[in-house]
């Protein structure tokens, strides 16, 4: 059975994060059932009403198998806590997100990672540290993570590449927004790797 689907559908739910999500799954076995279980059953498990009322309204709504076509049609690959590919390191969170959505591809080597996050409104001398920071890890095969955010998380994404490492950046919009979003509005702040 694939799991993943009915990750993506309850991703969809607002009220249903990781607490209630591992609550459905301890009580239903799997995301499958907790998805078409009946309302009482669903309050039995746990679910308030607010949660419960949106789950129902998405139950109506959302087909899971969709979601997944969805994804795959905006060039993004899925992860849920169920897949050997989710970082094991997230895994090892309190409340690690549930799915993770991809662009590009998450490497073994990138196990071994910094983040490095700060203002937008940064000054000279803050992106100044974070590209000297980024770009010895860079040098030393480490991965840098930040929000390709602009000020310091652009500094840091821009001197990784600048020097032969990789990137990765976390998102808090969707992946498929990102584009329209973040690129479009301050394309001349991202490294060239990251615009094409």
């Amino acid at each position: 059975m694939n799991a993943l689907p009915y990750y993506l559908a309850f991703a969809r739910v607002r009220g249903i994060g990781p607490a209630r999500l591992r609550k459905l799954l301890a009580h239903f076995g799997s995301l499958e059932r907790a998805w078409q279980a009946a309302p009482f059953d669903l309050s039995h498990a746990g679910l308030d009403d607010k949660s419960l009322g949106a789950l129902m309204a998405a139950q109506r709504a959302l087909h899971p198998e969709r979601e997944l076509e969805t994804v795959l049609r905006a060039g993004l690959t899925a992860l849920c806590w169920e897949d050997s590919g989710y970082p094991s390191l997230l895994k090892t969170l309190n409340d690690p997100p549930p799915v993770l959505f991809v662009r590009g591809a998450l490497l073994d080597l990138d196990q071994l990672a910094l983040a490095i996050v700060g203002t937008r409104k940064s000054t000279l001398y803050g992106r100044e540290v974070a590209a000297a920071v980024a770009a010895e890890m860079a040098r030393n095969s480490v991965t840098v993570v930040s929000g390709l955010a602009r000020g310091i998380d652009a500094a840091a994404h821009q001197a990784a590449l600048a020097n032969g490492g990789r990137t990765i950046a976390v998102i808090a919009c969707g992946a498929d927004q990102v584009i329209r979003r973040s690129i479009a509005s301050w394309p001349s702040a991202l490294p060239s790797a990251v615009r094409s």
